[in-house]
């Protein structure tokens, strides 16, 4: 970290205007840092969106209130009928991945949960 006085405007990077918007998919951040990533994560959580894709992994932020809509009956049948990738990052996007790759490789699938204690993991995964 560098003391507030010494920081210089060529240490300073302008920030690509994708950034400063959010995206879905991190994977397509211009800047792809831990800045632009939290910012990104920052962004989307405001309004709401506590799921974000980084390619095939789905981050999510604990959003401490209950969120309508979020895991009822009718975002259980949307995304069951498409496909990972065509509707908004959420848990049972890749729910429905996993269950459609049993079928279609017939191989079995394993979903890593992984963060901190107290984050909503164990809530999240009776969801699906």
């Amino acid at each position: 970290m560098y003391p507030r006085n010494s920081l210089s405007r060529d240490l300073v990077l302008s920030m690509h205007q994708n950034n400063r918007e959010g995206v879905e998919d991190m994977s397509l951040l211009s800047d792809l840092h831990e800045a632009a990533i939290m910012l990104n994560l920052h962004l989307r959580y405001q309004q709401d969106k506590i799921y974000t894709n980084i390619g095939s992994i789905l981050a999510s932020v604990n959003p401490y209130k209950q969120i309508a809509g979020l895991y009822d009956e009718s975002a259980v049948d949307m995304y069951s009928r498409h496909h990972f990738g065509e509707l908004p990052p959420h848990i049972f996007a890749i729910a429905n991945e996993c269950y459609r790759c049993l079928w279609k490789r017939h191989d079995s699938q394993c979903v890593l949960i992984s963060g901190e204690s107290g984050a909503g993991k164990t809530e999240r995964a009776r969801s699906c």
